[in-house]
């Protein structure tokens, strides 16, 4: 291979690599978006894309028609991925906590605009709620997200949703930053988040922060089906407890 040719191969690669961490650290983002920051021209931009999708390292939202991450990255980085480290930190407390609750417990890391389920644990109820580990879905629709979000600075969490559109999963999704941000209060004020049918229907979920070095790293909840538990009765009041409980003994360990 010529010098020149090598050098324009390389030039490629960079392309194609700043493509994927712009992606990484935001999210979901536009060909426009991504052209104006990174500085390509939008048909430099699609190309890449195109060929990130065909090969199923990227998927383009079929509603927004952003473009995205999937999980193959972490496919291939779970042997050596922190949040393994994490997880099997975790693991055990999760373990104890299906034990008392009776229901799936997850462990979620937050990714860009979204969160990445990085470990479960599935309760042995007939009907019961599992999340496929590697499976992503906007922090603002989900407990575990929301129970992220609540303790990184505001500023942070308005930058990082400032422009964004909020897809309604359900007619209970957050849909706008404002919203986002007076739910986060109530996080912070009670300790824990309520994700009540926001992501699925008939859906619910528990969850408490994860800190590292006093930052938000994680999140662990409990996720049941709604009908099995009234809202803010005994039974949901045990499951906040329990949750709470397992979020105090996690955070004096990794603290």
């Amino acid at each position: 291979m010529k010098r020149d040719e090598a050098m324009k191969e390389n030039l490629s690669m960079h392309k194609g690599f700043a493509i994927i961490e712009h992606l990484s650290k935001y999210g979901e983002l536009g060909i426009q978006r991504l052209s104006e920051e990174l500085g390509m021209n939008k048909s430099t931009v699609f190309r890449f894309l195109s060929t990130l999708c065909s090969l199923g390292y990227v998927q383009q939202n079929p509603v927004s028609k952003q473009y995205s991450l999937t999980f193959k990255f972490f496919q291939i980085g779970r042997g050596i991925n922190i949040n393994l480290t994490l997880a099997s930190q975790v693991r055990p407390f999760m373990e104890m906590l299906l034990k008392e609750a009776g229901e799936s417990v997850h462990l979620a890391v937050l990714q860009g605009l979204k969160v990445l389920y990085i470990d479960q644990v599935e309760s042995r109820n007939s009907l019961r709620v599992n999340v496929e580990i590697g499976k992503t879905f906007p922090a603002y629709s989900v407990g575990v997200g929301k129970a992220i979000l609540a303790y990184m600075p505001e500023t942070e969490v308005i930058s990082l949703f400032q422009g964004e559109v909020f897809i309604k999963f359900t007619d209970k999704t957050i849909n706008s930053l404002d919203a986002l941000l007076e739910n986060l209060k109530e996080v912070r004020k009670h300790g824990y988040a309520l994700d009540d049918e926001e992501c699925m229907a008939e859906l619910a979920c528990i969850a408490v922060p994860l800190f590292s070095s006093g930052a938000p790293v994680a999140a662990m909840s409990v996720t049941f089906p709604r009908f099995r538990y009234s809202r803010g009765g005994k039974g949901e009041k045990k499951l906040v407890d329990l949750v709470l409980s397992y979020g105090k003994k996690l955070n004096a360990l990794l603290s």
